[in-house]
């Protein structure tokens, strides 16, 4: 939007975005075949689950658990999503925390991700129950997973098409 106008001392401009859970589903296309995956945002933020790394600041913690595929509880995926937020702190200065997070429910499953195929091949039949996890936004995080594998119910709740199932990896 363009605003013109001559402008003055004590002049503002407030802007407010729509802040609502959207969940996409993509295609990763430089694979054979084409691999489905979801992103999370909130409003124009990016939400990526935070991988912890080790007290050397470059490598992941080999213990962090990261191996999720979305799991959809209804129809209309992100109905089911929760915001919480909290007092920005005075620093911004926190390791895998921050004052806006969205918690969402999501499978794990082994995935073994490489160079070559990065994302599972088609929609995931996890083992286990579903879980909560945390997503924060992308930029308050080092290593993390936003482009998530999804389970073959949230594919198809999201209008995905009808991939093969896959059991992981």
């Amino acid at each position: 939007m363009r605003v013109e106008r001559t402008w003055k001392a004590g002049d503002a401009v407030r802007l407010q975005f729509p802040m609502a859970i959207q969940v996409a589903a993509g295609l990763d296309k430089n694979v054979t075949p084409p691999a489905p995956y979801a992103t999370v945002s909130y409003g124009p933020l990016l939400m990526a689950l935070p991988i912890a790394d080790t007290t050397d600041p470059n490598t992941r913690d080999p213990n962090a658990k990261w191996q999720y595929a979305l799991e959809s509880e209804g129809e209309k995926p992100g109905a089911d999503m929760m915001v919480e937020r909290g007092a920005m702190p005075a620093r911004w200065d926190w390791p895998l925390a921050s004052p806006l997070q969205v918690q969402v429910r999501a499978a794990a499953f082994d995935w073994g991700p490489t160079a070559k195929q990065p994302l599972p091949s088609a929609a995931v039949v996890p083992p286990g129950a579903p879980e909560k996890i945390t997503l924060i936004p992308y930029g308050c995080t080092k290593f993390r997973v936003s482009m998530f594998p999804v389970t073959e119910r949230t594919w198809k709740a999201l209008g995905g098409p009808k991939p093969a199932p896959a059991t992981g990896k």
